[in-house]
């Protein structure tokens, strides 16, 4: 993070905490949304800043976060997921 600070970068980064998606009993990567949903947070001058907040997503969604931090408009059709409400300034 200093050397980020140091050479005028951090203020411009985005850092996006992901997770591995859970499991059930000792089952992993199933398709119920308790399998499928991953914990993540996401902090950077795109973001408003909520403080820590149980919140979470799925992989599907994540792809959208990111193409929206870099400005990416035109999507596969087949990215069905939705941007997390209230996360973007």
């Amino acid at each position: 993070m200093e050397q980020l600070k140091t050479k005028d970068l951090y203020k411009d980064t985005h850092f996006l905490f992901i997770t591995d998606h859970g499991g059930v009993n000792k089952g992993h990567g199933g398709i119920s949304m308790r399998e499928m949903q991953i914990p993540w947070g996401i902090v950077g001058p795109k973001i408003k800043k909520q403080g820590l907040k149980d919140f979470y997503s799925s992989n599907k969604n994540t792809s959208l976060a990111i193409a929206k931090i870099f400005g990416i408009k035109k999507l596969p059709k087949s990215w069905t997921g939705q941007l997390p409400d209230g996360v973007f300034k």
